[in-house]
């Protein structure tokens, strides 16, 4: 009988930190009662992308809006979440107007399988979390964000969302993948 030990990394889970954002306007697709055990997560967000350069051509040739993103609007549990795979759009740097962009996503989602919408997120005050590590601890590290905003007397005040700035594919490690948390907050009433 053979013995082996395992080695393993440790990771340490940064505190949230608050930042003002301004509000910024997404394309995103909804999908619910997904699985986050068994969903593709990887065909969603290739067809999100896919998806909002076909409504806005000029997309492809900026690389800062094209961060995957998850916006996580219900947890029932790990194989009932209601969740939606966006991109950031910042319309005056594309040249087009909400209406524009409306328009021509009205023409694209009648024969879309999955409808693509435009919406935005508000201008104010969001909890941050950089972590880098496999996504497997995602879930640990939302733990620690949550227990962490109580501590700073704050409770949720709308979206939450995860941005993946790398993939599986790009990294040697999945120790190496970046991934940040956001929350809209608002201070605790009391």
């Amino acid at each position: 009988m053979s013995s082996h030990t395992q080695t393993t990394t440790k990771i340490d889970i940064p505190s949230p930190t608050l930042v003002t954002l301004p509000q910024k306007f997404f394309l995103g697709i909804k999908r619910n009662h997904v699985s986050l055990v068994s969903g593709n997560f990887g065909e969603w967000i290739q067809e999100t992308y896919r998806q909002a350069i076909e409504a806005i051509p000029q997309l492809e040739y900026k690389a800062q809006t094209s961060i995957p993103i998850a916006f996580y609007h219900r947890f029932g549990s790990h194989e009932d979440v209601d969740l939606e795979n966006a991109i950031f759009v910042d319309l005056n740097e594309l040249g087009v107007s909400v209406q524009q962009v409306k328009e021509k996503l009205k023409e694209l989602n009648h024969n879309a399988k999955n409808k693509m919408e435009i919406n935005s997120i508000e201008n104010g005050e969001y909890l941050t979390l950089r972590f880098v590590g496999p996504y497997d601890m995602l879930e640990q590290v939302w733990s620690k964000f949550m227990k962490s905003m109580e501590e700073l007397q704050y409770e949720m005040a709308g979206p939450c969302w995860e941005e993946y700035w790398n993939s599986p594919t790009e990294v040697k490690s999945p120790n190496e993948l970046i991934t940040v948390l956001y929350q809209k907050v608002a201070p605790k009433k009391k």
